[in-house]
């Protein structure tokens, strides 16, 4: 084993220079103060003009054993970023360097797991550039979310493919802060198809198993991706994903329960937003128990009544009663309970799994039956889902809104306006899909939603807290949705003082 090499810093030699002052009113002296000020200041500045050789970020990682005991000293890793240039354009990149007491195994693939998770990081005097990737890490308003962001900070300290998927990234949210939507510039495509290169490089020369290392970070392009809206990028990674997953043996064989969640999510989020079946399930030992007593007596009746005129749409019927669980297991849980609690986020996922395996009917041009049939199915299946995008946003740790509902916006008052949507005996199940187009749409569609609304609270007698009791007879989440609700009542109510004054003024 080669020694490794001290190195030996010695002590800078001090330049002391003596002002000499024997009465106190000398200090006063001009003649003084350009002494003192020639020796102190002058290289005070000339340190804050100089840019230091070496710009470092000094993180201390510190492990714990799965039963909550610290690990050997020797497990224990510095981490140092340095800034350098490297490239013909001479731009700035980062060079990741990881210097443990003991070399890794890399046969084992193992991916180190995120700082929030297993333990802590402490960094002391960073460059510019290491202080963005930290802000970039702890923002509540990048592109990605906080899941993927830890995710790819814990590779990119190990990998360079994930570095640039960190850098591409923190580049779209720079250029976010002067834009508001996210869109893709020609560094942040730079260090994209540098991670796909490297990545692929990584896979043709790898004779066994891919690692876990190399499926996080596929997970990162494809979550790059999808806040961007590339879809047709996205679904080649998960296709791909999909594949390789398959040749470990299922996505029970990835070791790191973290990538298996980081997984599973960034495919939630993708096929809720193409609305299309998603590609990975929760693993099989994961067993999801619904109440069956946890509905209310409005929501028995219109299931009833739903089954009664529609017997062939029994699945429907089975999501309102899944979201009522759902109801039951969050009522009362505030958002920092949502996040701790794993049977919620596992319900969650089965949930919304569930919906997303429902099949689509093309709804029929002519008004009859069948077209009134799918017309209401259509409206219940894409309002549960949308329903769903706010908790599964805030599971994910995304602190930049809701980015599933813009793509699917018109789609549910185009299905709501239909001549053959006909709601007799549903009014309750009406209300609730107009009060979650309400809050997913914008402009014109949101001001036509908020009109149907309050024509309904007319015609029924009700106030908005009348409304709010009719929601959680089926199905609401006042904890997740409160801010977006708020928002609604408030327009309503402005809506409805309008309207009076015309009815008035007429």
């Amino acid at each position: 084993m080669t020694p490794s090499r001290q190195t030996v810093v010695q002590a800078p030699k001090s330049n002391l220079m003596f002002v000499n002052v024997t009465r106190p009113d000398e200090i006063k002296d001009r003649k003084t103060q350009r002494k003192i000020h020639r020796h102190v200041m002058k290289p005070i500045g000339l340190t804050r003009r100089k840019k230091p050789r070496n710009q470092k970020i000094q993180l201390h990682i510190e492990s714990e054993s799965p039963e909550g005991k610290p690990l050997p000293l020797n497990t224990t890793s510095d981490v140092t970023v340095v800034a350098s240039k490297s490239d013909k354009n001479d731009r700035e990149t980062l060079t990741l360097y990881l210097q443990q007491n003991t070399p890794p195994d890399s046969s084992k693939g193992n991916t180190p797991s995120p700082w929030n998770a297993d333990h802590g990081v402490h960094y002391s005097h960073t460059s510019a550039r290491a202080h963005r990737i930290i802000d970039f890490l702890k923002s509540g308003n990048a592109p990605t979310c906080q899941l993927l962001r830890e995710l790819g900070f814990t590779l990119a300290i190990i990998d360079d493919a994930a570095m640039h998927v960190a850098l591409a990234c923190l580049s779209i949210q720079k250029g976010r802060s002067r834009k508001r939507t996210v869109q893709e510039s020609d560094t942040s495509l730079e260090h994209y198809n540098t991670s796909v290169t490297i990545v692929n490089q990584q896979i043709q020369n790898i004779s066994s198993t891919v690692g876990d290392a190399i499926i996080g970070i596929i997970i990162g392009l494809a979550s790059y991706d999808l806040c961007l809206h590339n879809f047709d990028r996205w679904s080649v990674h998960m296709a791909g994903l999909q594949k390789l997953i398959e040749m470990r043996g299922g996505i029970e064989k990835i070791s790191s329960r973290y990538l298996q969640t980081a997984l599973i999510w960034s495919d939630l989020i993708g096929s809720m937003s193409l609305d299309s079946p998603r590609r990975f399930s929760l693993p099989g030992s994961v067993v999801i128990s619904f109440q069956t007593d946890s509905t209310s007596l409005v929501l028995d009746r219109l299931i009833y009544t739903l089954q009664g005129r529609f017997p062939d749409q029994a699945d429907v019927c089975t999501i309102l009663g899944s979201l009522a669980s759902l109801q039951e297991m969050a009522t009362g849980k505030s958002k920092e309970e949502w996040t701790e609690d794993s049977n919620l986020n596992q319900a969650l996922h089965a949930i919304t799994e569930d919906i997303l395996s429902l099949p689509r009917y093309a709804i029929p041009d002519e008004v009859d039956a069948s077209s009134t049939e799918l017309t209401i199915r259509e409206s219940i299946r894409l309002a549960s889902m949308l329903f769903l995008t706010e908790p599964a946003m805030f599971y994910m740790g995304h602190g930049n809104g809701n980015r599933v509902t813009p793509i699917h916006r018109g789609r549910l008052p185009n299905l709501l306006r239909s001549l053959a949507a006909d709601w007799t005996d549903l009014e309750e199940l009406e209300l609730w899909v107009l009060v979650i187009c309400a809050l997913t749409e914008v402009d014109e569609e949101r001001d036509w939603a908020v009109s149907q609304i309050i024509g309904r609270m007319q015609t029924r007698g009700l106030d908005w807290d009348g409304v709010l009791v009719e929601l959680r007879q089926i199905t609401w989440m006042d904890t997740i949705w409160s801010e977006d609700t708020d928002e609604l009542r408030a327009k309503i109510e402005l809506t409805r003082h309008v309207l009076g004054i015309v009815e008035l003024q007429g």
